[in-house]
Order: structure tokens, then C-alpha cells, then sequence
């Protein structure tokens, strides 16, 4: 991972969580040093995980995403308006 300091080893943790019941939905460790392109690889992994537990691919759909500046790509906007995130 490219830092101030030269390349380290270290991963970008990422994690969508449900802020009324405080749990994590999806997680993944990437080596990816930002989080540009991070919704697309989470999306899926938060849609089995909902699937797992009994919700309807249709409860996504009423969801709005929240996240730092650091989101905020065109490959994350594009990931959330096909999944009709808010």
C-alpha cells in the first residue's frame, strides 16, 4: 500500500453496516489504497449476505448509502444508481 512513507503492507478495510441495528452487513480487507472503486466489490458480497439471512433483493432498493468523501467516484455512483441507492 502506497503511503507517505514509501509502499507498506497493509490492507483498506471497507464495511456497509446498518446504522439502526449496528451490525456489518458486508466486509472485505483489499489492497487497494483508496475507496474509489470499492461498492461495486461490496454490493454483491452485501446482496448474498442480506439474501443469507431472509431479506428480498427489493429491501436494497429502499436503503440510502452513507459514506465519506472518499467514495464519491463515478464507479461508485454508477454502482449505487443501478442498485437504485440513494
Amino acid at each position: 500500500m502506497a503511503t507517505s512513507h514509501g509502499i507498506i503492507r497493509g490492507y483498506n478495510a471497507q464495511a456497509i453496516v446498518d446504522d439502526k441495528h449496528q451490525i456489518i452487513l458486508a466486509s472485505l480487507a483489499s489492497r487497494e489504497r483508496n475507496d474509489n472503486n470499492q461498492i461495486p466489490v461490496l454490493l454483491p458480497i452485501l446482496k448474498q449476505n442480506l439474501k443469507t439471512i431472509g431479506y428480498k433483493e427489493s429491501d436494497l432498493k429502499k436503503a440510502t448509502f452513507v459514506g465519506d468523501s472518499g467514495y464519491f467516484s463515478v464507479e461508485n455512483l454508477k454502482a449505487c444508481a443501478k442498485e437504485k441507492l440513494n
